[in-house]
């Protein structure tokens, strides 16, 4: 095979449509971008209605509203993933039963 029938024959993506990969996280994309928007807005007229300082308190609370209610969930998220783990591993093909020190093994 000479080298140029190696380049005619490289697939070239289709320009005619967006991948899949593309399409799915563009909309979440522009709803993430929408609330920073109208946050920074609000902030602005908070900060125009109410004082410069009441304005730094919006651009400060919510931010720190949401990481807090993050730090909440991660245990619980972390819980939910271990146990459909715990439910969806494969059998290693051990021992039926529970084995203590010396070796003997009691059914379940």
């Amino acid at each position: 095979m000479n080298p140029l029938d190696a380049v005619r024959s490289i697939k070239r993506p289709s320009l005619k449509r967006p991948s899949i990969e593309w399409r799915i996280p563009s909309p979440w994309l522009i709803g993430a971008v929408l609330v920073v928007a109208v946050w920074i807005g609000w902030a602005i007229y908070v900060a125009a209605d109410r004082g410069v300082n009441a304005g730094l308190g919006v651009l400060v609370a919510w931010p720190a509203l949401l990481l807090l209610a993050a730090i909440v969930a991660t245990p619980f998220v972390a819980i939910a993933y271990l146990v459909r783990y715990l439910r969806n591993r494969p059998d290693d093909g051990g021992p039926e039963g529970d084995e203590n020190i010396t070796g003997e093994t009691f059914p379940l």
